[in-house]
């Protein structure tokens, strides 16, 4: 696909659903990965592909709790980091907005240090050690 050239260098835009995608560029010819992008992995010719992550807004809604201090979001979107996702309580419920990439995520709810799943979601999944996890899918 041809990118146009803008002042700042070349661009293309397109409108992408949620999802994982590996991209290179032909410069003059010659296959170049993204080097402004960090996220690269090795393909099946031995050379570097550039991923880009389309993600898209997802809130996060956790009702009752009513007396709880503190309600983390964690899971496989924030690779389960314990204190990143920190959620604010307005009118009786906990929630936050982040941006998720499209496919299928694992996460819980930690509150005021014990971790449950998400009561009004019926999806969860073994997580293969014993303990279940709620299911999110995003397309």
């Amino acid at each position: 696909i041809q990118m146009q050239k803008v002042p700042e260098g070349w661009e293309l835009r397109a409108d992408l659903p949620p999802g994982r995608y590996e991209y290179k560029f032909i410069v003059d010819g010659e296959w170049t990965h993204d080097t402004a992008n960090k996220e690269m992995v090795v393909n099946e010719h031995n050379t570097l592909n550039s991923v880009l992550y389309v993600s898209v807004p997802v809130t996060f809604t956790l009702e009752g709790f009513p007396n709880a201090e503190r309600v983390i979001l964690t899971g496989s979107f924030n690779d389960w980091k314990e204190q990143q996702l920190r959620m604010k309580k307005e009118k009786g419920a906990w929630n936050i907005t982040i941006p998720v990439a499209g496919g299928k995520h694992h996460y819980k709810f930690i509150i005021d240090g014990q971790w449950h799943t998400d009561p009004s979601n019926p999806i969860v999944e073994n997580d293969g050690y014993g303990n279940l996890n709620s299911v999110l899918f995003v397309h």
